[in-house]
Order: C-alpha cells, then structure tokens, then sequence
C-alpha cells in the first residue's frame, strides 16, 4: 500500500523478517523492517503526510508494535563479484 503511495518516486523496497540477534540464540531486536529506496526526501514526505491516516490504521490490521522510522542517505553501494581472484 505504501508503495503504491510513493509512486514514480519509488525506485524499488525490500522487506526483512527478523530472525536473530547478534548470535543465532539472540531474539532479534526486530520483527521485521521495511526499506523504501526513492529518489527525492521531500517527495516520500509528501506522499507520506498526505495518506499518514490510511497507513496508520493499514498498521493495526498487522501489529500493535509503534513502528520506528529512520531517513538515511546511501553513502557506498559495492557489489562484490566471487568470481574473480
């Protein structure tokens, strides 16, 4: 649903299920986190506050846990290719 709020905006999001912590026997500190890669802040903003009431009531249909929201800036992407020496 969010996704379809953001738009061309949106270049592409992933969806991680915790499932440890540190070590295999640590719970992890999250059920599950969400990231959405866009092209411009102020637009995801935009399109967030714009349909804030929707996405808070989409939330309870699937947990009572207060998500924590966290803007970041990618500073390095590297691919690394195992192929090569």
């Amino acid at each position: 649903m969010v996704a379809g709020f953001l738009g061309e905006n949106l270049k592409f999001f992933e969806i991680d299920k915790g499932i440890a912590g540190r070590t295999p026997n640590d719970k992890s500190p999250f059920v599950a986190v969400g990231y959405f890669y866009i092209n411009d802040v102020a637009e995801y903003n935009k399109a967030i506050g714009q349909n804030i009431d929707a996405i808070r009531t989409d939330f309870k249909n699937y947990t009572n846990i207060t998500p924590v929201i966290q803007i970041s800036e990618i500073k390095q992407v590297r691919y690394l290719d195992r192929n090569k020496e």
